[in-house]
């Protein structure tokens, strides 16, 4: 994967997808809303420039802050709420915790043009983090476990976390051990012009690849782009299946048909070596 600002942790997507994006089902114009004549690459052209512009008067805003501030209120109406409007979000904030079974959860914003889905957004400076416990908050867990939790919680499938410096995308999942999701590291594409990064960014996170409302989640892009890649997942581990199966068969065969292993030919026809534990050798060795 020659994208290194993007990171995909768990099943969310498959990396095979990033080099076949440009192809990919959902990418023509009227796909993103635009009109057919327009091309896409054009478009991916301009956000980037307008983002560029937005990156520098973040960072310089960020430098006129005190030492020990998060930057909260910086990091999302300077920067991360201005960028996903390029992406064509329409972001409106929730100033009241959302309740779940008797939890509060004090998710930011909302996508009002996307199924009033979940975005948080918390300061740039926050030692937290995106994936560790702030020493002072109501709710006791990171911004990413909240999310996690809330979407597994509801009827949304996707949602957004960021902290002005990494972005992820995360779908409900059942599977809380291990993180699922989809990172794109802002710092290091403004930082290091990583425009092919953001290209990436643009065509998978426009907000026309999120569910439209939570009824049609099946129906969105992005989750056409997960189903695909569990698809191509079970193909691939068929593969392997049966790739194994014919090794096993090849040694198998192989070793006892060597002139050289006629004491194994004896054992195993005698049953001094039972054909189950001549499979669990092979099986072993493969």
């Amino acid at each position: 994967m020659n994208y290194p600002s993007i990171r995909i942790e768990g099943s969310i997507l498959s990396p095979d997808i990033l080099e076949k994006l440009d192809d990919a089902i959902g990418q023509r114009p009227t796909d993103f809303g635009f009109e057919s004549t327009v091309k896409v690459k054009d478009e991916i052209a301009r956000a980037w420039a307008d983002a560029q512009e937005y990156w520098r008067i973040y960072q310089r805003r960020l430098e006129g802050l005190k030492t020990d501030s998060p930057a909260t209120t910086e990091t999302r109406n300077q920067w991360i709420v201005p960028l996903l409007g390029l992406l064509g979000y329409n972001l409106e904030y929730h100033p009241k915790s959302f309740e779940l079974n008797g939890k509060l959860y004090p998710i930011s914003h909302r996508i009002t043009n996307r199924g009033h889905a979940a975005l948080h957004i918390l300061g740039s400076r926050e030692p937290a983090g995106l994936d560790r416990k702030p020493e002072k908050a109501a709710l006791r867990m990171s911004a990413h476990a909240m999310m996690q939790e809330y979407l597994n919680l509801n009827e949304q499938l996707y949602g957004i976390v960021t902290n002005g410096r990494l972005l992820r995308l995360l779908r409900d999942s059942s599977r809380l051990v291990k993180l699922t999701y989809l990172e794109f590291d802002l710092d290091r594409i403004f930082n290091d012009g990583l425009f092919a990064d953001f290209a990436v960014l643009y065509r998978l996170l426009h907000v026309t690849r999120l569910p439209a409302t939570d009824d049609a989640a099946v129906e969105s892009l992005i989750e056409r782009y997960h189903q695909d890649s569990v698809d191509s997942g079970a193909r691939i581990r068929d593969g392997l299946s049966k790739a194994v199966e014919t090794a096993i068969r090849s040694f198998a065969n192989g070793f006892l048909s060597h002139p050289n292993n006629a004491e194994l030919r004896e054992a195993v026809t005698s049953d001094r070596l039972v054909t189950g534990d001549y499979y669990q050798h092979l099986l072993r060795l493969i």
